[in-house]
């Protein structure tokens, strides 16, 4: 779970250092100061951050034309979930019909999946939903898709209909609700 150090290390990689004792009973407790400066944290993606900036959420949705992907960060569409200074995940949220919110994309980068980066993206998003007044929040995955409807279902999403055959190949669209 815990990264170890084979060989040597590269100094200017280091950004801090933190005091890390151990306790009187010899285990260790993480300080809050590294829990801090590891914890994720989520905010919009804005315009204004680095140009290359896309790049880091293309991953996601390599396929979105460049202009589409402006759009969205200028509509505050686009959420990124970054860690010590790094872009781990991003969620794409959006209207359907221009009022019913839908979680359209939920990406994290691999070497941080099941470590709580797409929980804390959809926490974010639910807290901003409901203080908008909203009551429920909507997603979908192919019907294909197994493992992310587990995650759907794990974070309390109840399934609430389908379209069949909407995507390439006739493959069915399964539509998810949670209340706020």
């Amino acid at each position: 779970r815990f990264p170890h150090l084979y060989g040597p290390l590269n100094l200017s990689a280091v950004e801090r250092v933190i005091p890390f004792p151990a306790q009187a009973d010899g285990g260790f407790a993480l300080p809050a100061e590294a829990a801090e400066a590891t914890a994720v944290r989520v905010a919009p993606a804005r315009p204004e951050d680095p140009a290359d900036l896309p790049a880091a959420v293309r991953e996601a949705w390599p396929r979105v034309p460049e202009a589409v992907l402006r759009r969205k960060l200028e509509a505050a569409e686009v959420l990124l979930a970054r860690q010590c200074g790094r872009v781990v995940g991003s969620a794409w949220v959006e209207r359907l019909w221009s009022k019913v919110p839908y979680l359209s994309l939920v990406h994290v980068v691999g070497a941080y999946r099941r470590q709580g980066v797409g929980r804390a993206l959809l926490a974010w998003i639910e807290d901003d939903l409901r203080g908008k007044g909203e009551r429920a929040l909507y997603c979908s995955s192919q019907v294909n898709e197994a493992e992310p409807q587990a995650w759907h279902r794990r974070h309390g999403f109840v399934e609430c209909g389908i379209l069949a055959g909407i995507n390439a190949g006739q493959i069915g669209e399964v539509f998810f609700r949670k209340a706020l």
